[in-house]
């Protein structure tokens, strides 16, 4: 199931709004996370996720974004990136 998961994953597409991005690598500087990781959306999911042993990415349902407010999503990309470090 990893597999087949880490190869459905490569056809999600990469979430590239740029308040994402920047926000992405403040809270990276922030908790020290030396690499970034990629954020994609993934349609199969309910809740946010990570995935990856070496190469992190960040899964994100659709329409997650556009739902929460920028302070609630600098949460979840915190929340995320611990499960990262």
């Amino acid at each position: 199931s990893h597999i087949r998961f880490a190869l459905k994953l490569r056809s999600c597409p990469v979430l590239d709004h740029q308040k994402l991005i920047d926000l992405l690598l403040r809270e990276c500087d922030s908790l020290a996370v030396g690499r970034r990781p990629v954020v994609r959306e993934v349609a199969s999911l309910d809740a946010p996720a990570v995935f990856g042993l070496f190469r992190h990415t960040i899964c994100f349902p659709p329409g997650l974004i556009e739902r929460l407010s920028e302070r609630e999503l600098r949460w979840v990309i915190r929340h995320e990136l611990a499960h990262v470090r």
